[in-house]
């Protein structure tokens, strides 16, 4: 429901990272073959957003599901909004551009 939503909020499409709902190019490329990079650069896909917690999420863990965890440096937090309350700032939604050129 998380991409669902933030898809007809943002009126974009949306490609989820953990590859569940997906098509078959997605899973094999990425969950089978590692080419998140190639995927985002084909697709032209600049944008990612996920559930975060904090001020300076990271998207590390996400990518880590797709063997893609070495391109972790080349997002850049564009926004972050979290619970100031809990220590961990849970719960909370983050959105990462992806800098195409290493």
């Amino acid at each position: 429901w998380n991409a669902g939503t933030l898809g007809y909020f943002a009126r974009r499409p949306v490609v989820n990272l953990d590859g569940l709902v997906n098509d078959g190019e997605y899973f094999e490329r990425v969950i089978k073959g590692s080419d998140l990079e190639g995927y985002l650069r084909d697709t032209r896909i600049t944008w990612i957003a996920d559930q975060a917690c904090g001020p300076q999420p990271r998207p590390g863990l996400y990518l880590e599901r797709t063997g893609s965890g070495a391109l972790d440096p080349r997002f850049e937090l564009a926004a972050a909004f979290y619970n100031p309350g809990p220590p961990d700032g849970c719960p909370g939604y983050a959105i990462w551009r992806f800098n195409a050129a290493p």
